[in-house]
Order: C-alpha cells, then sequence, then structure tokens
C-alpha cells in the first residue's frame, strides 16, 4: 500500500493546491485499504470495544504521518481491539460541525482532532498536540515519530 505522506509528494509537477486537492480526494479511499476506517456522520458508531476517531487534514503531512504511523500499529497488532475510524477535516462546512464528529470539542482547535469512547462511551477528546499526545497514550510507539521536519 502506498503511504499517506505520498499524497502530497511535490515530484509530481503540480502546484501546490493541486497536490492538496488529489490528497483530499484520494484519502478517503487509501483510509478504507489500510487497517483503519473511513467514517462519516450516519455511518455506524461501533459500541463495543475502544473506539477512536480521527479528524485529520489532508494537507498536512504531520496529519499524513499520523496516518502512516497509525497503520502501521494497527497492523502489526490486529488483535488489539482497537477500532480507529478517520475523517477530513475538510468536509465539515464550519467550526461547530465537528460537534458532530466529537461531541464536546468546541469551535477553537487544531488538527489532528481525537476522540476516544470504550463501549460507546465517549472518554476523552484532544486536538493538536494534545491529540497526538492523547495517541501516544494507547500507542505508545508514536513517541518516536517526526511529525515535523524540523
Amino acid at each position: 500500500m502506498e503511504r499517506f505522506e505520498s499524497l502530497l509528494m511535490a515530484d509530481r509537477g503540480l502546484s501546490a493546491g493541486e497536490q492538496q486537492h488529489l490528497a483530499e480526494e484520494h484519502l478517503p479511499e487509501m483510509v478504507r485499504h489500510s487497517a483503519m476506517n473511513y467514517w462519516s456522520i450516519g455511518d455506524p458508531i461501533v459500541s463495543r470495544g475502544r473506539r477512536i476517531l480521527l479528524g485529520v487534514a489532508s494537507y498536512s503531512v504531520a496529519d499524513l504521518r499520523l496516518l502512516d504511523a497509525l497503520n502501521d500499529i494497527l497492523r502489526e497488532n490486529a488483535e488489539s481491539g482497537t477500532r480507529v475510524d478517520v475523517f477530513s477535516v475538510l468536509g465539515g462546512k464550519q467550526t461547530a460541525d465537528f460537534e458532530n464528529y466529537v461531541p464536546g470539542i468546541g469551535t477553537r482547535f487544531d488538527v489532528p482532532l481525537v476522540g476516544i469512547w470504550d463501549d460507546g462511551v465517549m472518554t476523552d477528546r484532544a486536538w493538536g498536540k494534545a491529540g497526538r499526545d492523547l495517541l501516544t497514550r494507547y500507542f505508545p510507539s508514536l513517541s518516536t515519530v517526526r511529525f515535523f521536519d524540523h
């Protein structure tokens, strides 16, 4: 499977805007072919076990690296019992729409958006760096990932 980060490869001769448009267009299909699930409002919500809902920006290399790392972890630990659902934050028309994805997230946030449910009950939520830190509690090997180049 192609890496998520490759969605923004600069060597395709496309402008940054064209790359970002294509990344957004191809993200759902890539997620569907990964160890994660692409999720939209109205899709079923699992009520048993742990569910992590992750809102990412297809234009963010850091978010794409996060998806690559999570996919690798989930493929190695297929028996983990944790379901990771992914959605694109570009699907929201306004910031208030994200309350439908992650209740209590508010209207001021950064990506990624992270919601955690255990047996159908939301137990935690965070965004931005705090969201990545929250994911690291569940997937400690994420602490070694370089999300940013600096």
